[in-house]
C-alpha cells in the first residue's frame, strides 16, 4: 500500500506538471499571437485595434481554428469602416482594410502553426510536433471543437501513463510481492574466503 501511494503521487505529479505546462504554453502562444495581431491591426489602421486584437488572442487559445474564427469579427469591422483610417499605412476602409487584416491573420496563423505552437508545445508537454498534430486531427474528428481543445492534454497524459506502465510493469511475469517468510529464507553472504557447504 505504501509503495502504491508513492507511485500514484509520482504519477499525479507528472500529470500535473505536464498539463500545467500545456496550459502555460497555450497561454503564451495566444499572448504572442495576440500581440502580433494588435501591432498589425494598429499599423493598417483598424478601428478598435486593441480590443479586436485581444479578442483574437482569446480565440487563439483554440488550436488550429481559433484565428479562422477570429477573422469573422475582424473582417466585419474592417469592411464596415468607411473613409480613411488612422494607422501607419493609412489604408482606406472597406475591402482594402479587410484584405490587409486577413493578411495579418494569415501571417499570425502561420506564425502560430509553424513556429510558436510546435516549439512551445514540444517543450511544455514533451510531445513530438507530429504527435501534437495527429492528436489535434483525431480529437477534432472524434469530438469536434472540444476534441481539439482536449486533444493535446489527453495525448500528453496518455504518454505519461503508457510510459509509467511500461517502466513499472515491463517484467513479465511480474514478481510476486515479498513476504516475511521469504525474508527468513534469505541467508547473508558468507565472509570472504569461507566456503559454504
Amino acid at each position: 500500500p505504501g509503495s502504491s501511494r508513492e507511485e500514484v503521487r509520482g504519477l499525479a505529479g507528472s500529470l500535473g506538471e505536464t498539463l500545467g505546462g500545456f496550459f502555460r504554453g497555450q497561454l503564451l502562444v495566444a499572448l504572442l499571437v495576440g500581440a502580433f495581431c494588435v501591432a498589425g491591426f494598429y499599423v493598417v489602421g483598424l478601428p478598435y485595434f486593441a480590443l479586436i486584437g485581444s479578442l483574437t488572442a482569446l480565440l487563439a487559445l483554440v488550436p488550429l481554428i481559433g484565428l479562422v474564427i477570429a477573422a469573422v469579427p475582424v473582417v466585419f469591422v474592417a469592411a464596415t469602416t468607411s473613409g480613411r483610417t488612422g494607422g501607419l499605412l493609412h489604408i482606406s476602409g472597406g475591402w482594402k482594410l479587410a484584405v490587409a487584416c486577413v493578411l495579418i491573420l494569415a501571417v499570425a496563423q502561420q506564425l502560430d502553426l509553424r513556429v510558436l505552437s510546435p516549439r512551445l508545445m514540444t517543450r511544455s508537454v514533451r510531445l513530438h510536433p507530429i504527435t501534437v498534430l495527429l492528436s489535434l486531427v483525431i480529437g477534432g474528428t472524434l469530438l469536434g471543437l472540444w476534441g481539439m481543445l482536449l486533444a493535446v492534454p489527453v495525448a500528453a497524459a496518455l504518454k505519461i501513463l503508457v510510459l509509467h506502465l511500461w517502466d513499472t510493469r515491463s517484467q513479465w511475469p511480474p514478481r510476486p510481492p515479498a513476504t516475511d517468510r521469504d525474508a527468513e529464507n534469505i541467508r547473508p553472504p558468507p565472509p570472504e574466503g569461507e566456503v559454504v557447504p
